[in-house]
């Protein structure tokens, strides 16, 4: 239609010759041409609220604000500032329906949570001491082109109650699905480096006693263990460390030490997803700038002198048991310096521990 239009204005050939030249009706031509029905309409009924420059200001609006974590009624206000409406009078659903009909990329979405804590520890300013921080351990054990010497822990709870499905059935037929009522959470401590080596994983079930038969059918050196509330805590991980992944990490010496990174997630133990999981982190290969600016725009939705600006490398005191929303992954310094020889703990920003062993 455009094309057609421009062929009538700037290079003076008649409607129909346009019309038939681009396959546009011929009386839709005419109507913008002289002026009834305003060119940037692209489709039948009255007209859209905001002029397309508006729209486009009010996405660029939009998205600068989602970027930040900030989700306000912002089509209202805008209609307000401009004014179209008036506070008495919100824009309805059905504006947002045709809104979303002319803008495809756009979408509705359930925003994920964002712990306020974490919001502010993502400054610019965290980032670049943690990659600083990265870089130092790397550079001091010749960690840079050794990917089977770095390694990540992680864990999972998995939850052994029954989800139900989505089924087809009547519309006056109430499906129901039988469920245990409580459910109990097994979870699973993963491992493995960043050449893509994987390590068995470790289960902890909920329970005083380890049962045998709780790993029937497992695959071989899978190891368990049991916890009250099924998630793991400080003295589990300790004999996760001490019996079970020492026995996976290659020969150490006083130069030729181990980077142990707890808390980087990974989906499953596969060599693929390890590499991509540790590249994707800026571990290895190396990669400050890893991190897009997309990610650090929600701190700066607090204030400046509220938001993390600096991260160090500082002694901590961890919890001798861990609560369900923490993770499970936390070691005690005292007790870590008596339990493994030559092991050393930092944390660098969020909460990330790297052991040196």
């Amino acid at each position: 239609m455009s094309k057609a239009y421009l062929l009538v204005k700037d290079k003076g050939v008649s409607v129909e010759s346009a019309a038939r030249k681009c396959g546009v009706p011929v009386t839709t031509l005419k109507d913008r041409v002289r002026g009834r029905i305003n060119i940037e309409t692209i489709k039948s009924g009255p007209s859209s609220l905001f002029s397309l420059d508006e729209e486009l200001n009010f996405l660029t609006i939009l998205i600068s604000w989602l970027k930040k974590g900030m989700t306000l009624n912002l089509a209202s206000d805008y209609t307000v500032h401009l004014g179209y409406r008036d506070q008495d009078h919100p824009l309805s659903f059905r504006w947002l329906k045709n809104f979303l009909s002319r803008w495809p990329a756009m979408k509705v979405q359930k925003p994920r949570k964002l712990e306020a804590v974490r919001a502010k520890c993502t400054s610019k300013e965290v980032i670049d001491r943690y990659f600083k921080e990265l870089k130092t351990i790397l550079d001091k054990y010749n960690l840079n082109d050794q990917p089977g010497r770095i390694f990540n822990v992680d864990e999972k709870g998995i939850t052994t109650d029954y989800k139900p499905p989505n089924v087809v059935a009547g519309t006056n037929f109430k499906v129901q699905a039988v469920v245990t009522g409580k459910s109990k959470t097994v979870t699973v401590i993963g491992a493995g480096n960043a050449f893509g080596n994987q390590v068995t994983p470790c289960f902890v079930f909920p329970g005083q006693r380890m049962m045998p038969e709780l790993l029937d059918g497992a695959t071989p050196w899978v190891q368990g263990r049991v916890s009250l509330s099924g998630w793991s805590n400080s003295e589990i991980f300790d004999e996760y460390m001490k019996e079970h992944l020492i026995n996976y990490l290659p020969a150490r010496d006083a130069s030729n030490k181990v980077l142990i990174a707890c808390r980087v997630y990974t989906k499953t133990l596969t060599p693929s997803n390890f590499q991509s999981a540790f590249k994707k982190c800026g571990i290895f290969t190396y990669n400050p700038d890893v991190i897009p600016e997309v990610a650090l725009a929600p701190s700066q939705s607090f204030p400046v002198d509220d938001v993390l600006t600096s991260a160090s490398v500082v002694d901590v005191e961890c919890p001798t048991t861990v609560e369900p929303s923490d993770v499970a992954m936390a070691v005690e310094e005292e007790k870590a310096n008596s339990m493994f020889p030559h092991l050393q703990i930092s944390l660098i920003n969020r909460g990330v521990k790297y052991l040196k062993i």
